[in-house]
């Protein structure tokens, strides 16, 4: 084969990236470029034709490498008659373009667990081979031979059957399970080192980076019902068994795609868009009435803050494991459906991804932030909305307190962006839920709503139903933070840590002046000083006497400096609430000052409790500090009870509702919370 020229290859390879790399991204300036796409496949095609004009690498999970191909379309015949034995047999069409010719052309699919049959390209059978089944590699690759440039797409036919797996491991969450008569598949893997788990029951190229429209016909026992993504535009019943079509027009990541497949009956909540609930027949129906009934809101709510709903049905359907948001049909915990939970923050969780996941996708799964950091914002905004600031700024602080004493210690201290999968973590740690969440509130505070939400809005329009980059997103932002936007996306976005603070005291005649120092750097002097660090401070102003509810942010050195007769609260008041801790106390450097209260802590036994709870507040020294105030939250934010604490108190349970709750007490610039559980 004559080698191609140089000149003429760069020129070609150059077009085809940039057509592919536009097409993907669906951005303004590939809306902008659409009319002239077939001249620059015109141009292609007068190049030399030669695989080895670029090296079609495979793409890693955490990184997308441009392919030669494109598959736009997946059309599936799929036969569930075997359900319970998580048997499968199936056909799947795709629709594959080339931007540019080629010979000895590839195109590569995923198939795990389930066997492939026999391939053919063009209603022809073609050889196929595999690969070492690792993650950085594609799992199979169909030969299809020479290839010319085309906007009409060939067809790549996969015939394939067996027994369909999960990702495996103790925990299994990825891939397709049989529980509870509910036969279903969840699209990502918690530990899987592909992550990306469709290839369990469908072949395709399962990578996020290449978006396709999908369409799937099931035939199963007639007493069963398919719930999937898009719209349903078949259902019969021929004999004993039932064929039911589902279509999506809305290019979807593969992902996202999913089928569950059981006993269901099917839950209309009216909304402008179809809303379809599919709850099991006979038992959740009513149930999932009433904890769905507040969906039509969230999408009010969401809608607001983020632009019209951008896909033509809102689903949940009943499984056992989890909640998943794939597109049009989310996956959702069938014991929560029992629950009877209106406000029901997982379904806005889910909700919210409709936008952030699935309208605009992570072009690959190191930014999987922007997905899972923006849906647990979500539950803040939802929660703001169905009540008031309050309950909101308490969402966004529990989130920050979880993260802080629990999470980092379990999972490790990272950004947001990349971050490890093994130890602690994972493919989702709770890192980018809650941690990501907080940093979101931080940015609002800082931008404003209108700023803030009007840029989340333009990235959305920008890469609809496209992929996206951490990159992208904060081209955005910075429209919103302006020049504070790069200091802020390096210490809480690719960043690690958070503040420590510390403060001091010292009289200055009437009134005090008080240091907030950040301590941080001293344990962990890799941590950034956090200059964007909104904070939140109410304080008796001098000669006044009024409390001052402000936003104050550190120097370069990372202090805050004020005047104040007393200093109320830290991270606290109507404004903000920051990822932020304090040091366990505060130190004077007035020796004519009375010494600091000793620290404090919230001490609650037994935890869990069913009947009675003990709560006491105890010193360092284990002595009882003084009479102090606990207040008990519920999980919606709502205060159950007020205590006077002296010594240990005996709190009766036995009424309340099974659930987590927070006790709160507020002590000198601190509060200092514990969450215990009452199980039933």
């Amino acid at each position: 084969m004559p080698k191609p020229d140089v000149c003429s290859a760069d020129i070609g390879l150059l077009l085809f990236v940039a057509f592919v790399m536009l097409r993907r991204h669906h951005s303004v300036l590939a809306r902008l470029i659409a009319p002239f796409a077939p001249y620059l496949i015109a141009i292609g095609a007068l190049l030399p034709t030669s695989a080895t004009v670029i090296a079609q690498e495979p793409s890693h999970p955490l990184q997308p490498s441009p392919q030669l191909f494109l598959i736009q379309h997946y059309d599936a015949d799929i036969d569930l008659t075997q359900a319970s034995q998580r048997r499968i047999r199936g056909r799947v069409k795709m629709a594959v373009t080339f931007a540019l010719g080629q010979s000895d052309a590839v195109v590569r699919f995923h198939a795990k667990g389930i066997d492939v049959d026999s391939v053919a390209w063009r209603g022809i059978r073609v050889e196929y081979s595999t690969t070492n089944n690792t993650a950085a590699t594609a799992d199979f690759a169909a030969h299809v031979g020479d290839v010319s440039p085309s906007l009409i797409p060939d067809t790549l036919t996969v015939w394939y059957s067996g027994t369909m797996t999960h990702e495996g491991g103790t925990l299994p969450w990825g891939g397709v399970h049989f529980e509870g008569g509910i036969l279903y598949a969840l699209g990502v893997g918690f530990t899987a080192p592909y992550v990306s788990t469709t290839r369990h029951w469908l072949p395709c190229y399962d990578h996020p980076s290449m978006k396709a429209t999908f369409r799937a016909r099931f035939t199963m026992a007639a007493g069963n019902d398919v719930a999937s993504n898009g719209l349903r535009t078949y259902d019969t019943i021929i004999g004993n068994r039932r064929i039911v079509e589902w279509s999506m027009t809305e290019p979807s990541a593969t992902y996202l795609l999913t089928f569950a497949h059981g006993p269901y009956a099917k839950v209309v909540v009216p909304w402008t868009t179809p809303i379809e609930i599919y709850a099991l027949r006979n038992t959740d129906t009513i149930a999932a009435k009433r904890s769905f009934s507040l969906v039509p809101r969230m999408a009010d709510v969401l809608t607001e803050h983020f632009g019209p709903y951008p896909f033509s049905k809102i689903g949940y359907c009943a499984t056992t494991r989890g909640a998943m948001e794939h597109q049009t049909m989310v996956s959702y915990p069938v014991g929560l459906m029992r629950g009877n939970d209106t406000v029901n923050t997982v379904a806005a969780h889910e909700l919210a991804h409709q936008w952030f996941g699935d309208l605009v996708t992570p072009v690959d799964f190191r930014h999987a932030w922007l997905t899972e950091s923006f849906a647990t914002f979500s539950e803040c905004l939802w929660l703001e909305k169905l009540s008031d600031t309050t309950r909101y700024f308490f969402s966004v602080k529990s989130k920050a307190d979880e993260y802080i004493t629990t999470i980092a210690k379990s999972e490790g201290v990272f950004g947001l962006v990349d971050f490890p999968r093994t130890g602690g973590s994972s493919n989702y740690p709770q890192t980018i839920y809650q941690k990501g969440a907080v940093v979101l509130a931080m940015a609002r505070t800082i931008a404003g709503d209108e700023a803030f939400f009007a840029a989340l809005q333009s990235y959305l329009n920008e890469h609809r139903l496209g992929t996206a980059t951490t990159d992208d997103f904060v081209e955005h932002l910075t429209s919103a933070l302006g020049e504070r936007t790069q200091n802020f996306v390096e210490q809480w976005i690719t960043g690690k840590g958070w503040p420590i603070l510390s403060v001091d005291r010292e009289r200055l005649g009437t009134f005090y002046r008080y240091t907030i120092r950040q301590t941080q750097r001293t344990l962990h002097p890799d941590w950034p000083i956090f200059t964007e660090l909104p904070l939140n401070i109410r304080y008796v102003a001098p000669n006044t006497g009024d409390t001052s509810d402000v936003i104050l942010y550190p120097n370069d050195t990372g202090a805050i400096v004020l005047h104040a007769v007393e200093l109320l609260d830290i991270n606290a008041g109507r404004m903000s609430r920051c990822l932020v801790a304090m040091e366990p106390a505060t130190s004077v450097d007035n020796s004519e000052l009375q010494p600091e209260s000793q620290p404090v802590s919230l001490v609650i036994r037994p935890n869990p409790a069913q009947q009675k709870v003990h709560i006491d507040v105890e010193g360092a020294n284990g002595a009882t500090s003084g009479t102090m105030v606990v207040d008990v939250y519920d999980v919606s934010g709502r205060v159950i009870t007020s205590l006077n604490i002296e010594q240990d108190v005996i709190v009766d349970v036995s009424a309340w509702p099974a659930g987590t709750y927070t006790a709160r007490l507020h002590n000198d610039a601190r509060i200092i919370s514990s969450t215990f559980v009452v199980a039933k």
